[in-house]
């Protein structure tokens, strides 16, 4: 009986590491809410702790990822709560309300925007990242007239106290409020942010992305002339759009992006 309970923790401590690994196999393969869910079981039954915070971070990121925010949330609170004395959990205490997140993410390092007409024949936005920080990061940006470069640039995305700030040519705006909240608004100087829509489906030259929100920004005093932005999960903003008396004529959209 007493080797029983001797070999009884071994036993255990295998079957733990046997989800650990499973999941990290099923990521690999492609197999991402497969894996998620063993990332979480190994992190609810593992007394290992060290790889029970990276389970519950890489379990909290794949659900993320699928827009299962219901799901990756608590496991977030959980990682904030309990781990606290790791660097993860700053970001952790931020990604329980900002999920998901409507900015460049960390594997996002070019993004190409082109006038809707000719999809970027006569006009477009080069966008290649210099240095990613949560939020976005720091892009530089090269303007083109047909195949001539007319200006050049940096953009910065960050965020602060759940706004998330744009920062382009000295100027600080910002572009989205956390937690999101449908037809709720909020106002910098005269300028009025509103989140019209969520949960949609939107197709630009670079494909289709789900998830996806529509946002308007107008004056106080114009409140029927409005700049509607497309913001997509991990991407960020993917069409640039006017409305006027309620007739919306695309601007620019996203044609291309590169990850890596």
């Amino acid at each position: 009986m007493k080797k029983i309970f001797i070999f009884l923790p071994f036993l255990l401590s295998s079957c733990y590491d046997s989800y650990y690994k499973q999941a990290q196999a099923l990521e690999k393969s492609g197999k991402m809410l497969e894996a998620a869910n063993y990332y979480e079981k190994f992190s609810s039954i593992s007394k290992d702790e060290n790889l029970r915070p990276m389970a519950l971070q890489k379990a909290a990121v794949l659900y993320s990822e699928l827009l299962l925010c219901a799901k990756a949330s608590p496991l977030w609170e959980k990682l904030a709560r309990d781990y606290s004395h790791l660097p993860i959990s700053v970001r952790a205490s931020k990604d329980i309300y900002i999920c998901p997140p409507y900015f460049p993410g960390e594997k996002v390092r070019k993004m190409v925007y082109g006038d809707s007409q000719t999809y970027g024949k006569n006009a477009r936005e080069e966008m290649s990242v210099l240095k990613y920080g949560y939020g976005g990061g720091v892009w530089e940006r090269r303007i083109y007239a047909g195949k001539k470069m007319i200006s050049k640039g940096k953009t910065a995305f960050y965020e602060k106290d759940f706004y998330i700030f744009e920062k382009k040519e000295g100027e600080d705006r910002k572009i989205l409020k956390y937690p999101l909240k449908k037809r709720e608004e909020f106002s910098e100087g005269k300028r009025i942010v509103l989140l019209a829509e969520t949960g949609l489906e939107v197709k630009t030259g670079a494909g289709s992305f789900s998830g996806c929100i529509k946002v308007y920004e107008y004056q106080k005093d114009q409140p029927s002339f409005r700049q509607v932005f497309y913001y997509a999960p991990f991407i960020g903003k993917i069409v640039t759009a006017i409305e006027y008396q309620s007739k919306e004529t695309r601007i620019t959209e996203l044609i291309s992006y590169e990850q890596g």
